[in-house]
């Protein structure tokens, strides 16, 4: 569920908001902010960089594919 909020929800409607889709640049601070979203609701402080670093490779694997579920996949690996 956590990859249809964060990468469904708000990294797409980010998207939308930052980076228009004319532009054809990577939406990289839609993706950002999710990522630090993502790693900060876990509230924990020691694995923060880690989760942050996963943020960012699931938000990009969402985005390259326009697909949700490479980030869910991604996610149930890295659990």
């Amino acid at each position: 569920l956590e990859e249809f909020l964060f990468r469904g929800w708000m990294q797409r409607g980010l998207e939308r908001r930052l980076a228009p889709a004319a532009s054809g640049r990577a939406p990289w601070r839609a993706i950002g902010i999710t990522a630090l979203v993502f790693a900060a609701v876990h509230l924990e402080s020691f694995g923060f960089p880690l989760r942050l670093a996963f943020g960012v490779a699931a938000g990009y694997a969402a985005w390259a594919t326009r697909s949700i579920w490479p980030s869910v996949v991604l996610h149930g690996a890295y659990n």
